[in-house]
């Protein structure tokens, strides 16, 4: 314990760490090491950690609270600790007494198949069955998030189905659920779905065949069935499954994206309704400024946002611009870019399209919603911007500056992994390396970001620069590569006006 001193000036306490509130435990852990797992084949450990799920308490506490020797119960906590399953929370002094508080780390755990012979593909598969569980489990009982009311959403205000239309649905299995509960909204409104896979399986097997001149020539998909559509749901995830791309596969994958962007471009020429539904899976938030549950939360809460209210929030941001033609970005560190803009290409993301939205050409939706892209007009852009980061291929790059030239990325500066940030735009097809659209996020899910930077983007206070394609907007780039790069500390001026001031500036949401 520590000393209790006393001078002129009077009583000295001990160092003193107050108590924040402690975070809480995620959904469920793996156990991936042996002594984890001896470390939880104990009973009072496995009391102790127990005790430790619904509330911070010390050691003293929770002997107590089990009826044990309280240095019995210290024992068992700094092994607890040691082996990650506990973590210390705060430091508070009590009558001169120092006392340390704890809390679990999970409320359940899982113990890693690998440890029971199973092979690492099908050990990653039981995991992932263990993130759809608790997954559905926190949507339903800790957010009250109905699926089937957001696929109804979906189905009427973004696809507006008719009865006798047929739409395309596809997406990898993980999200299969997801997919299901449109189909039957869609089969309920009259519709025509039709699933299709678009596995990591799939796409391997079509990589492999392209090696054949005749099958690297197909359609993304068949004319004839492209023509017949009204409208196509997209639902994708990054989630990991099988083996890396082989090399021959890597050299086809250009293909097979030029396919998939001359696709898209033919449904957008076919005035095809459009929505793409991007789910997060937890490696995906594992980077951001939230733990991955509360970022998964922050998901759900973002899809659940009432369109009118996003709608008021970006009216008020093309209210506050005005008849400005350039806008301005400026970061905290000295950083400034201008780009004029097309007036005539402002695209709501609001949730639901508008007999207007489809007039204009506007036929595409994306989920969660909650922004306003605009899209610079070519070569205008000039300048350098300091970005928090961007996310590829399950690579994570931070602290990213960009330096624009008449609207193209002509330098790239990060702490680490910069080069991997060049690399893409050389080898991508396409216009990847000019600036594509500016979207600025007005969801009020959440202020901190995921990691993830369709759902950051969408956040309100967040500003995102877009590289790649922004035929879907109406802007006339194309491109295989789509880079994104938000921030919540970036100030937007147009006209004299602050459109979207920094985070210390904000006055807290509210409508």
């Amino acid at each position: 314990m520590g000393r209790v001193q006393i001078s002129d000036t009077g009583l000295h306490l001990p160092h003193r760490r107050p108590m924040s509130p402690p975070p809480d435990p995620r959904d469920f852990d793996v156990l991936t090491t042996p002594e984890q797992i001896a470390s939880l084949a104990h009973a009072d450990r496995l009391a102790i950690l127990g005790e430790l799920v619904d509330a911070a308490r010390t050691g003293s506490q929770v002997a107590e609270r089990l009826g044990l020797p309280v240095p019995r119960a210290h024992y068992h906590l700094a092994r607890l600790v040691k082996d990650g399953l506990v973590v210390e929370v705060g430091l508070e002094s009590k009558r001169f007494v120092q006392e340390r508080f704890y809390r679990a780390v999970a409320r359940h755990h899982l113990v890693y198949p690998h440890h029971a012979g199973v092979d690492q593909e099908t050990g990653n598969a039981v995991v992932r069955a263990f993130e759809e569980v608790f997954g559905a489990w926190r949507r339903r009982a800790m957010l009250d998030i109905d699926l089937g009311a957001i696929a109804r959403r979906i189905a009427v205000d973004a696809l507006r189905v008719r009865a006798g239309e047929r739409v395309l649905i596809f997406g990898p299995p993980q999200v299969q659920k997801i997919a299901d509960m449109l189909f039957v909204e869609i089969e309920a409104l009259g519709g025509r779905p039709t699933l299709r896979p678009w596995s990591r399986e799939y796409i391997f097997a079509r990589l492999e065949r392209m090696d054949d001149p005749r099958v690297r020539e197909l359609p993304f998909m068949p004319d004839d069935e492209t023509d017949a559509l009204a409208g196509v749901v997209i639902v994708t995830s990054t989630q990991p499954s099988g083996a890396e791309p082989t090399p021959e596969q890597r050299k086809n994958l250009p293909h097979l994206l030029s396919a998939h962007t001359t696709w898209l471009r033919r449904l957008r020429e076919l005035g095809v309704r459009q929505v793409e539904l991007s789910v997060p899976v937890r490696g995906d938030v594992d980077k951001g400024e939230l733990s991955v549950d509360e970022a998964l939360a922050l998901f759900w809460r973002a899809l659940a946002a009432e369109p009118d209210l996003l709608e008021r929030r970006v009216d008020a941001i093309v209210e506050s611009l005005g008849s400005a033609q350039e806008i301005e970005l400026r970061d905290s560190r000295g950083g400034q870019l201008r780009f004029a803009f097309d007036d005539r290409l402002l695209h709501r993301s609001i949730g639901r399209l508008s007999d207007e939205d489809l007039e204009r050409g506007h036929v595409s939706e994306g989920f969660p919603a909650g922004s306003l892209l605009l899209v610079p007009l070519p070569g205008t852009a000039n300048g350098s911007l300091h970005l928090a980061y961007t996310s590829f291929a399950g690579v994570h790059v931070r602290d990213v500056e960009l330096r624009l030239e008449h609207g193209r990325i002509v330098g790239v500066e990060a702490p680490e992994r910069a080069e991997f940030i060049r690399e893409r735009l050389a080898s991508a097809v396409g216009d990847a390396s000019a600036l594509a659209h500016v979207r600025f996020g007005v969801n009020p899910a959440g202020h901190a970001l995921t990691g993830k930077a369709s759902l950051d983007s969408i956040l309100e206070g967040a500003v995102t620069l877009g590289f790649g394609s922004n035929e879907s907007i109406g802007g006339s780039q194309s491109a295989t590569l789509d880079l994104r790069f938000p921030s919540r500390d970036i100030e937007v001026r147009a006209g004299g006006a602050v459109l979207v001031p920094r985070p210390s500036d904000r006055p807290d949401s509210g409508d």
